[in-house]
């Protein structure tokens, strides 16, 4: 499992970008190759001063890789407290590609 704490201040003090579908900031947790993984994606900012605990959970079966990613997005993401938790299993509902 991914663990970290990200706020997002954006450059217009609502929105990443005009096109919130376009514009954006993401983390991603898996084997991103193979488009097996879990992932969170961000178009907007947050309440000021509060970040959001964001938890990836995904139990690799090759290589693990972890991507962050800011797509055309005017704006700040600050991550603190960044943590990888090895996982024997992952919750049924995040089994992303592993049956």
């Amino acid at each position: 499992m991914l663990e970290a704490e990200v706020l997002i201040e954006a450059g217009d003090g609502a929105f990443l970008g005009e096109m919130v579908d376009q514009d954006w900031f993401g983390i991603s947790c898996g084997e991103t190759t193979s488009y097996n993984h879990d992932f969170r994606l961000f178009g907007s900012q947050m309440v000021p001063g509060h970040a959001e605990k964001v938890r990836l959970y995904f139990v690799p079966t090759g290589h693990l890789t972890v991507d962050f990613r800011m797509n055309r997005a005017n704006g700040k993401v600050t991550i603190k407290n960044l943590a990888l938790h090895p996982q024997k299993s992952a919750p049924p509902w995040a089994n992303h590609g592993t049956q």
